[in-house]
């Protein structure tokens, strides 16, 4: 598949132009705070004001999902660290074993 128009032997890319307010529905703001288009999707006609409450809605859509994953990480901490606490006696033993024989 080539993005690519031959016309009297010039390339040209081939693109699709328009308004950033005529972006697809499907848009999603990322992580880094930029938004993702999906470009096989069509683009759609609204106003000005229509993209603001679209643009505004994908933002907080991101960032309820920025804040379920931080909750979720938070909410791991305490069993991360009683995992690392416990590997943690299991290597120590194991070295002061270690030191103990060849002492």
């Amino acid at each position: 598949m080539s993005n690519l128009i031959n016309l009297n032997n010039y390339l040209f890319f081939n693109f699709k132009a328009y308004f950033l307010k005529d972006i697809s529905p499907s848009v999603r703001r990322t992580s880094t705070n930029q938004l993702q288009v999906n470009i096989s999707a069509e683009p759609v006609y609204r106003t000005r004001d229509e993209f603001i409450e679209l643009l505004m809605e994908k933002i907080r859509e991101g960032l309820i999902r920025q804040l379920q994953k931080t909750q979720k990480r938070l909410e791991e901490i305490e069993s991360k660290k009683l995992s690392l606490k416990q590997q943690n006696a299991i290597s120590e033993e194991t070295i002061i074993k270690k030191i103990q024989y060849t002492g």
